[in-house]
This record gives structure tokens, C-alpha cells and sequence, in this order.
């Protein structure tokens, strides 16, 4: 979703599949290298942080997460 959003905001095709990723690429490389080492990284060691600050990254120009600062009175 994160891949989605990143290509809509830049104004770039989308994809399904590995069509996804080689638009990433095409679009901005820097970004698909960082949310493939953090899938890579969740799948094997399960660690998560590395793709929640590449997914903060793609969302801090858009306003951030969307429950930043949400409670429930």
C-alpha cells in the first residue's frame, strides 16, 4: 500500500505483482531499495522497524500517520 501511495503522490503508473516493485524502481529508486530491505527484514528476522520508518517516511509529507494524536474519550 505504501509502494500505491508513493507512485500516486509522484505522479508515476502503478503495477500489480512485480510490476510494482519495477515501477518503485523506475520512479524512485532510493525508496523501493528501502522498503525491500525492510520487507526483507520483517520476513526474515521479523524485525519490523526498518519498514515503519520507510511507511513514516512516505507519510510525513502527507500529514503522517493517520491515527497521530487520535484518542478515544
Amino acid at each position: 500500500m505504501v509502494s500505491e501511495l508513493a507512485l500516486a503522490v509522484a505522479g508515476c503508473w502503478q503495477g500489480k505483482g512485480k510490476w510494482m516493485v519495477r515501477r518503485l524502481r523506475e520512479c524512485d529508486p532510493e525508496l523501493a531499495k528501502r522498503l525491500l530491505a525492510g520487507h526483507r527484514d520483517v520476513v526474515t528476522s521479523g524485525d519490523i522497524a526498518g519498514l515503519v520508518a520507510v511507511c513514516d517516511a512516505v507519510l510525513a509529507p502527507l500529514g503522517g500517520r493517520l491515527t497521530e494524536g487520535f484518542a478515544v474519550r
